[in-house]
Parts: C-alpha cells; structure tokens; sequence
C-alpha cells in the first residue's frame, strides 16, 4: 500500500479518504486461483466493486510460451472469476514502457 499511496502523492492525486477504499491483496500468479484460498477469493467476488490487476511477470527477452502460464492464465481467471460476476477488472500493461 506504501509504494501505490507514494505513486499518487507523487502523481498529485492522493486523497487520504482513498485508504478505505484500496486494499492490496498478495498471491502467486504462477499458482492455481492465484494462489489465494478459496474462502479469500469468495470474500472478494461478494465484497469488492472493482479489480485492478497490474501484476505480471516481466521478462523482455522471454517468449510468450515462457510467460503466457504467469501471465495469461492469470488474467484470465481474474476475468472468469470477477467479470463472471459482474465486476469491472481494469488491467494494466507495461507494454507502454517498451
């Protein structure tokens, strides 16, 4: 939560009444379900209003067969689970800094 309060304070657009509304939740994209369990992941889908998934496996030089485990599989099953459901999942890629 340190480096996405930092992030915006830097950008200009940090609101203290955000810190209610953010919450960072930790898992392994690598793993089945993110590695989360799966009363975790049933809290979320009943509880949150958005995802915002900025996570991935960055790696330039990879091949797609390499990452496409880590980082599609990943994605989509923040999108079966969370847009299934009706919640928005906004992903952002680092593709801008190539």
């Amino acid at each position: 939560m340190d480096r996405i309060r930092k992030s915006l304070v830097d950008a200009g657009l940090w609101k203290e009444s955000h810190a209610n509304h953010i919450h960072v939740i930790c898992g392994d994209l690598s793993l089945p379900g993110l590695g989360l369990d799966v009363r975790i992941l049933q809290h979320l889908v009943e509880n949150v209003s958005q995802v915002l998934h900025v996570a991935a496996h960055l790696n330039f030089i990879a091949t797609y067969k390499n990452l496409k485990a880590t980082n599609v599989q990943s994605t989509l099953f923040l999108i079966r689970e969370f847009c299934g459901h009706g919640i928005p999942l906004t992903y952002m890629s680092s593709i801008g800094v190539v």
